[in-house]
């Protein structure tokens, strides 16, 4: 009885670090499954918080994970994660800082795509009235930080569409705020950027 029981014990044991499969591209690679205090394994943990809706702790998560493994590949998500959880919070401009912060940390990323998305999320919200929450109880008209952002896009990554689309949506604000002076300036930029 004794024997059956070490035996199954060492079954479940054994089937809980399982290695798992992932596919690089090319062929299937074995990985053990993620263990809590490793960089996958906290990773884990932030996107199980957000899944859960629990965003507080979710960022208090990242910032825990960014100081004890501030040289890992993942600071990539984990501050793109920071960023989806203060914008599910409705704190657009701390969720710009963190993606802000990870573009600069790594510019040529593969989450860069992602993290100019939201930031071109935030910047178009700043424009269509959304306000900026300022010492968390003044909120603030943020439609020049919109114009900000959405001219950061351009910086970040001018050959792509989307640095198109944000220069445009500049030049159309201007336009809709009477500005036309400015918005003609806006879209001979946009002409002189992109003449094809």
């Amino acid at each position: 009885m004794v024997a059956v029981s070490c035996l199954c014990i060492a079954l479940l044991w054994c089937g809980s670090v399982q290695a798992e499969k992932r596919w690089d591209g090319t062929k299937w690679i074995e990985e053990r499954p993620a263990v809590l205090g490793t960089p996958r394994g906290d990773i884990a943990t932030i996107r199980a918080l957000l899944e859960a809706e629990r965003v507080k702790e979710a960022v208090i998560k990242v910032e825990g994970f960014l100081a004890r493994h501030a040289h890992s590949p993942l600071c990539e998500e984990a501050m793109n994660l920071a960023g989806c959880a203060k914008i599910a919070q409705g704190h657009y401009w701390d969720a710009y800082e963190w993606f802000e912060r990870q573009i600069e940390e790594f510019p040529n990323g593969p989450l860069l795509s992602r993290a100019l998305d939201r930031e071109y999320q935030i910047g178009e919200a700043f424009l269509q009235g959304r306000k900026r929450r300022v010492m968390r109880v003044l909120k603030l008209s943020a439609e020049g930080e919109g114009v900000e952002i959405l001219d950061k896009i351009t910086e970040h990554s001018p050959a792509s569409f989307l640095a198109r689309k944000a220069l445009l949506r500049i030049a159309k604000y201007h336009f809709d705020e009477g500005e036309f002076d400015e918005s003609v300036r806006r879209y001979d930029e946009f002409v002189e950027q992109y003449p094809h």
